[in-house]
């Protein structure tokens, strides 16, 4: 089954990703820190983070042409989630610098007996993208638009854009935000994790959940991800389950940030959309070999090898 809404061709990029970037730190411990003590770490790692600029990472390492939209404060972990996607290859040309204004931090504090974790934030108002901010070339300068949920005035309005010009519309959704649903008008792939909609529609039951997603908002493709049991889309009146990938799990950060490239990745290829969920579910599967949201991320050749060996999860019936 070939997508409904191809990429439009002859772009200068593969995709645009607009969205939130972080500066991601990971704190290893062999036990979470208790209150009035000092706690010894095992590792302290600094990588790059966020949906968005995550997910034009996981493009780049496929070997696409990614351009990231988004804003940076102008402090030294602004500079370095900025440099960490110049690195891999990323277009920052549409991004901004906030004056006077703490980029977004996380710290993620791991329990490396159990896998634990917790994460603490900050991100500040001067982060936040207003329609304004964007310029209307570079948004519409890929061949799809990818985009998080996030900063919803101005995801809308670049949606509006692409929708004009004939290029497809992918989103990750997470939270049902305000005006969330105009945003849901302009998608033509809705992916979202298994808790979204239970929350957007009030129904419990996944397949209900999606159709009535889709019905309201006409998408041509709707998805949940449901993390070790894979992904359930409903395309064209039809469910199509996708399993996930056997491997050993490290750590399952930036897993769904993967996932939504290798979405949009078979999307660019032209692939079926059958071929498109499990190359979703490829990429993903092998960011979570590796510690971090992008360390494990694997190159064209390597997820291609491993789609054609690896075996899908399975579990007792």
């Amino acid at each position: 089954m070939k997508p409904s809404v191809p990429i439009k061709e002859n772009q200068p990029f593969d995709a645009v990703c607009l969205g939130y970037n972080s500066c991601d730190i990971l704190c290893l411990m062999d036990d979470f820190p208790r209150a009035n003590t000092k706690t010894k770490l095992n590792r302290l790692i600094r990588e790059g983070g966020g949906q968005a600029a995550t997910a034009a990472v996981g493009l780049s390492r496929l070997g696409l042409r990614a351009r990231y939209i988004g804003k940076f404060g102008d402090t030294p972990e602004g500079e370095f989630a900025r440099e960490s996607l110049r690195k891999e290859g990323v277009d920052t040309t549409g991004s901004l610098f906030a004056p006077h204004t703490q980029n977004q931090v996380a710290v993620i504090w791991i329990d490396e007996g159990t896998g634990e974790r917790t994460i603490t934030y900050i991100r500040e108002p001067g982060l936040e993208i207003y329609p304004e901010d964007l310029n209307r070339d570079l948004v519409v300068s890929g061949g799809c638009l990818l985009a998080d949920a996030h900063n919803i005035p101005a995801t809308i309005q670049a949606a509006k854009w692409a929708r004009k010009e004939g290029i497809p519309v992918v989103l990750d959704v997470e939270r049902n935000l305000p005006d969330v649903e105009i945003l849901l008008d302009f998608t033509d792939y809705i992916l979202c994790d298994e808790n979204f909609p239970k929350i957007y529609t009030g129904d419990s039951n996944g397949e209900r959940a999606l159709r009535s997603i889709r019905d309201r908002h006409h998408a041509p493709l709707v998805a949940m991800t449901m993390g070790a049991h894979g992904s359930l889309a409903l395309v064209e009146d039809r469910f199509i389950h996708t399993p996930a990938f056997e491997v050993e799990v490290i750590d399952t950060t930036g897993a769904g940030d993967i996932w939504h490239s290798g979405f949009a990745a078979g999307l660019i290829w032209g692939w079926d959309i059958e071929e498109i969920l499990r190359l979703a579910a490829a990429t993903s599967a092998l960011k979570c070999r590796r510690l971090g949201g992008r360390e494990g991320i694997a190159g064209k050749s390597e997820t291609l090898d491993f789609l054609a060996t690896a075996e899908p999860k399975r579990f007792p019936v």
